[in-house]
């Protein structure tokens, strides 16, 4: 977590995350994460970034499916606990894109 202070009264709160790709990690994880931010008396980010490995949507999957529910729920929660909203998503309710796409063994898409 890195708090950047701008301009003369301007503080903004960033978190870069990487959840584990092993989905009996993540769940936990999201639990650990607040955790340990309520545990140093941390305030909630104002943005939050990274690699999460899980998504809310499925159509932010292609092809399209719901990842598992409980971690997904724990994403959700929170999110809305800090009250972030996924901008792009948020933007776009409808609109299926991607940064990275990877296919599976040794083939990319």
């Amino acid at each position: 977590m890195l708090k950047i202070k701008w301009l003369e009264a301007c503080k903004t709160t960033l978190l870069n995350i990487y959840v584990p790709t092993n989905r009996a990690e993540q769940e936990p994880f999201w639990n650990e994460v607040d955790a340990a931010r309520r545990g140093k008396h941390l305030t909630c980010p104002e943005i939050v970034l990274g690699d999460f490995n899980v998504t809310e949507d499925k159509i932010d999957r292609v092809p399209a499916h719901a990842d598992n529910k409980t971690t997904a729920e724990a994403l959700r929660n929170i999110r809305q606990s800090w009250e972030i909203q996924d901008a792009w998503r948020h933007m776009h309710p409808n609109e299926q894109a991607f940064t990275y796409w990877a296919g599976s063994g040794d083939q990319q898409i």
